[in-house]
Parts: C-alpha cells; sequence; structure tokens
C-alpha cells in the first residue's frame, strides 16, 4: 500500500513538473515567433491609427484677419511606417481633417465683402496625406520609442464652406446662420511641410502650408495663418 502511495505522489510530481516546463517552453516558443516577425512598432511594418488636433497661428493679412481662438483642425487617420535601418524609417499617411479659420470682424475685413456679422468662419474638409523619414532617438524594444519625423504633405479639399452668423436685421428670427457649401474662391488642393517629435504614445507636431488657400486674391490679401501645431494621440497597442 505504501508502495502505491509513494507511487502515485511520485507520478503527480512528474507529471506536473513535466506539464510546467512544457507550457514554459511552448510560451516561450509562441513568444520568440512573435517577436521574429516584420510585423511590430520596431519592426520592418508597421500600422497604427491615430488622432490629431492642433492650433493654427502665424500672421494674416488686414483684409482676412484671423481669430487665433476658434481657428484649429482636427483629425483622424492611419500611419505606416517601414523600417530602413535601426535607426531610420520612412513612411505614409492618410488621414481625415478639419480645419476650421474663424475671421475677425472689422472695417478693414474684406472676405467677399466687407459686411461685418456676428460669426465668420471658412472650413475645409480635407483628405489629408503624408510622406515622411524618420529618425529615431535612442535604443528601444519593439515599441515606437522617441523619434523626430520630416516630411512633405498635400490634402485635398473634398469640401469647401463659407459659414456666416448673423443677428441683426432678421426678419421674423433672433439669429440666421448661412453656409456657401464647396464655395468656387477656395483652393482645391492644399500642400506644404510638416515635422514631428514623438513618443511611444504622443506626438507634437507642427505644419507649415507654402500653397494659397483663396483664388483669384492679390498676394497681400490671401495671407490666412500658414502654421499648425498640435499634439497626435497614437492608438497603437
Amino acid at each position: 500500500m505504501k508502495k502505491v502511495i509513494i507511487f502515485a505522489i511520485l507520478s503527480f510530481i512528474f507529471t506536473t513538473g513535466f506539464g510546467q516546463r512544457y507550457l514554459l517552453y511552448d510560451n516561450v516558443e509562441n513568444e520568440w515567433a512573435k517577436r521574429n516577425t516584420n510585423y511590430g512598432p520596431n519592426k520592418k511594418h508597421y500600422f497604427y491609427p491615430y488622432l490629431k488636433a492642433g492650433q493654427t497661428i502665424g500672421a494674416s493679412a488686414d483684409s482676412l484677419p484671423a481669430k487665433y481662438w476658434g481657428s484649429g483642425s482636427f483629425g483622424i487617420g492611419i500611419r505606416y511606417k517601414n523600417k530602413l535601418t535601426s535607426w531610420w524609417s520612412h513612411g505614409l499617411d492618410l488621414s481625415y481633417n478639419y480645419q476650421t479659420y474663424s475671421i475677425a470682424q472689422n472695417n478693414e475685413k474684406m472676405l467677399i465683402d466687407n459686411i461685418q456679422y456676428e460669426k465668420e468662419k471658412l472650413n475645409l474638409h480635407q483628405i489629408f496625406g503624408n510622406y515622411y523619414w524618420r529618425f529615431r532617438m535612442g535604443r528601444a524594444g519593439n515599441y515606437l520609442g522617441k523619434f523626430f519625423d520630416v516630411g512633405g504633405y498635400g490634402a485635398w479639399n473634398i469640401g469647401k464652406n463659407h459659414v456666416i452668423k448673423a443677428d441683426e436685421g432678421i426678419v421674423n428670427a433672433k439669429k440666421q446662420k448661412t453656409k456657401f457649401k464647396n464655395v468656387d474662391y477656395l483652393e482645391d488642393i492644399e500642400y506644404g511641410i510638416i515635422a514631428r517629435i514623438g513618443f511611444p504614445r504622443v506626438a507634437f507636431y507642427g505644419q507649415y502650408r507654402l500653397s494659397t488657400l483663396l483664388k483669384d486674391m492679390p498676394d497681400n490679401s490671401d495671407k490666412l495663418p500658414n502654421i499648425v501645431v498640435g499634439i497626435e494621440l497614437s492608438l497603437n497597442r
């Protein structure tokens, strides 16, 4: 009877230990397989979604005065990164971007007319693309790490709206909102340069518009702020 009990105890210890060793080996093997693919934050190929929000800054013409409060952008997109060396990558991203310019109302304002309204805005709905070079800063494991990006961008203005809100001279109403959709005095294409400094989850960016926004306007009149600075939130795991 004692032998049976001892044998049962030894069998239990052996099978339990073997099972644990097998499970450990299996986990290590699976982890090794995962780490030896070409896909990941610090691998050959990687895609990740992101959100961004920016503030418009820079000078504007007297005839097209922009208000910084209420002028900015918001976007959501997906970015592709292709690793070339341990410190150097390049890639593309594609996003939807909403850009708005709030126009100050004063005696010098001349956007289509010189009438002063309660509020006036130019709203752009954009398909936004960016090609960039990425330079990694420091060492890191399989995550994005610290980096610096520089590149160029282009945007297709799929929606070009001029929005006016008035609160005076309105018959049978307190306020009136008028939206002119897809106006022909705003350009279809925008382009410029962009730079980012990033961390595993967050990046700070600045973009500089090289193109003009309004058609058939003197050079000194088409001066809306052409700089956007903002923050990006990476939605990678």
